[in-house]
């Protein structure tokens, strides 16, 4: 007797089963899939886009570099390994020259895998491969964590761009307050898209909250608020992440304003 095994895209059906013909077939209630596979196809080649300068700044700061990551001790065999650190006692000038080495070192080790278009590849094996992580327990948001500060994540941000899929990691970065990088997500997309007017805003990360940055994140905010209402498949999700986003931060500009106050600053 055979069993058939059809999946439905409803979330609350009883499992039902029919009998036709010796058969049985066997309706199984799941969740559809969120996530579809696609590739590099077509006549656009993404090469031109992921090349120019633009899309790359854009993908190394969405990386979000963690020198304690980059520089993490390997203990894989048959790899080459970093060194164990060592210490020593430097002046100032001599700091800031290891600082600028160790950055060139860490922007050389991630440096991302090109995305191309290679016709030299079609036809090379009639199956299909699809790659994924499987890991139990682990939902999708934080599956991009596992990513960042690699040198995978930035070709992750642009394949998500190019074929319209940036709403989970939207939704992540709101989660997380990187309010900054997801207007440099919409940017990315602008860039390679062209569909959605850019907000020039010079984004950087401030070693203390002034007044110039709460203006600047107030900038970020409506920014973001104009892509959920125009161009967000997760409406309701990433409008809830801002809410919560912006009532933490409202907090942090009261406490920052309060010490400021308390020493005279204001």
């Amino acid at each position: 007797m055979t069993l058939l095994f059809r999946k439905l895209g409803y979330n609350n059906v009883r499992n039902v089963i029919h009998k036709h013909n010796d058969a049985q077939v066997l309706v199984v209630a799941c969740r559809k899939l969120s996530v579809v596979p696609s590739v590099y196809d077509g006549e656009q080649d993404p090469a031109p886009k992921f090349f120019s300068s633009n899309v790359q700044v854009l993908l190394k700061r969405l990386t979000r570099p963690d020198v304690n990551k980059v520089f993490r001790k390997r203990t894989n065999s048959g790899l080459p390994v970093l060194k164990t650190p060592m210490y020593k006692f430097l002046t100032n000038e001599e700091l800031e020259a290891e600082i600028v080495k160790a950055n060139e070192t860490a922007e050389r080790l991630l440096q991302m895998p090109p995305v191309v278009k290679d016709p030299a590849l079609v036809g090379y094996d009639s199956a299909t491969f699809l790659f994924t992580d499987i890991t139990f327990g682990v939902d999708n948001q934080h599956r991009i964590i596992v990513q960042r500060s690699t040198r995978h994540f930035g070709p992750l941000a642009f394949y998500l761009t190019w074929h319209h899929s940036i709403d989970n990691l939207m939704l992540e970065l709101l989660q997380s307050g990187a309010v900054r990088e997801a207007v440099l997500l919409t940017a990315l997309r602008h860039a390679v898209h062209d569909d959605i007017l850019p907000t020039p805003v010079q984004l950087t990360k401030p070693e203390q909250l002034t007044e110039e940055d709460i203006t600047l994140d107030k900038k970020c905010e409506e920014c973001i608020e104009k892509y959920i209402v125009s161009n967000s498949a997760m409406k309701s999700q990433q409008e809830l992440a801002l809410q919560g986003f912006r009532e933490h931060y409202q907090q942090l500009v009261e406490l920052s304003r309060g010490l400021q106050k308390a020493h005279g600053q204001l």
